[in-house]
Parts: structure tokens; sequence; C-alpha cells
């Protein structure tokens, strides 16, 4: 294996913030695939935070640093160049051995992704970010509109189909928490956890476009 990626467990204080995390990482496997990362010959990268681990001799035959400079998304770029260079990765959860405090809040998650969520998210361009919360939004209603819809014209297909949705996610809750990968049910409340993480989409991409560019660790860094 040229690249390591593992998964810590987080800390988190509250209710809300387990919500929001959980929740944003939900979404941040969906958008990357992490689900085939591990399998020979897949296309998918990811990367995560401060734990990879890489061998140098793969390093060396990539384009470097350089490329990663400017990069929010630097984790996931790291990822991206190990793949591109003909490398392999595999990705695990290291809930017993890793862990860390994320955030200490909602609020500070707020803060700490304005600089992640628009950018890698949208590539900082406002009219995407508003097309992909539509989507997310979209997605996340389906299943209660299908199944309102369905028994109220007693149409069986679309009420069958958002049943069968809304199972699944329930299924997934409880197993998530069975699998130890989550503290309590709070997965139950998905679809309140991306209305927060859209939130802090929306957030981002109104302080950058205000701001002219993005605040890191006290520099400004202009579009």
């Amino acid at each position: 294996v040229d690249h390591l990626a593992l998964i810590p467990r987080t800390i988190l204080k509250s209710f809300w913030l387990e919500l929001a995390v959980n929740t944003f990482g939900l979404l941040f496997f969906i958008t990357t695939r992490a689900a085939s990362v591990n399998r020979p010959g897949s296309k998918a990268f990811i990367g995560i935070g401060a734990f990879n681990l890489v061998s140098a001799k793969r390093f060396h035959r990539t384009v470097g640093f350089e490329w990663l400079r400017l990069e929010p998304g630097d984790d996931v770029g790291l990822g991206m160049m190990i793949k591109q260079s003909g490398g392999t990765t595999r990705l695990a959860f290291a809930y017993e051995d890793l862990s860390l405090r994320w955030y200490s809040s909602v609020a500070a998650m707020f803060k700490g992704l304005e600089k992640n969520l628009f950018g890698p998210g949208s590539h900082y361009r406002w009219w995407l970010m508003l097309f992909r919360v539509g989507i997310i939004w979209a997605l996340v209603a389906a299943p209660y509109f299908s199944l309102a819809l369905g028994l109220a014209h007693g149409l069986a297909p679309l009420w069958i189909a958002g049943a069968a949705a809304i199972s699944m996610q329930l299924i997934f809750a409880v197993c998530f928490v069975a699998d130890r990968k989550a503290k309590g049910l709070v997965l139950l409340l998905f679809p309140v956890g991306v209305l927060l993480i859209t939130a802090m989409m929306l957030h981002a991409g109104y302080r950058c476009v205000k701001n002219g560019g993005i605040d890191w660790r006290g520099t400004h860094y202009p579009l």
C-alpha cells in the first residue's frame, strides 16, 4: 500500500455537534466514493486530514506539495496525487487507535469549514453551490414527498418507494450504532443534519464572496 488513510474517532460533547459531524462524514464519504476506494482498479481517491501515511518512494513520483500549496482540501488532494501517480490507497476506520476533538461546537464547525465548503465543494462558483444545495435538499425530501403523495392518491409504487428509502435510512442508522461508529441514534435525524451542513455550505459561500477570498489561520487568501 502506498497511501493509508485512517478515520479517527471524533470526541463530541453535544448532541447537535454529533449530528453535524456524522452527517458531514456521510456526505463526505458519498461524494468521495469512499466505499470503492479499497477496490482494486478503483479510480476513487480520498484523504483524511492529518491521518495520511504515505510511502516516500511513491510520493516522489507525484507532482509534489507545490501543487497543493493553495488547496484548502489538501488532504483529499494528496490522495488524488497518489492515485494519479499509479499508487494504491487503503481506507480504514481506526476508532480504537485514533481520536481527536475536531470541533468544540457547531458554531466552531461553521467557522472552521468556511475554507472547505465553497472552494473544494463548488469551485468558488456561487451558482454551482446553490445548485448542489438544491439537489441535496431535493434528495432528502424525495422519500417523504413520495410517501405522502403515494398515500394521498393511492399510488402504491410511490408510497412503497418512499417507505423503502426511509426504512433503509433507519436500518443504516441502527447498524452504524451497532458497529460502534456512532454513540447514539443521531442519524435518525439525518435530514436535520443535512439542513445544518447545507447551511454551512451557504454560509461559507456567502463569506467567501463577501470577503473576496478565504481566511485561514490568520491569513487572507484572495480568490
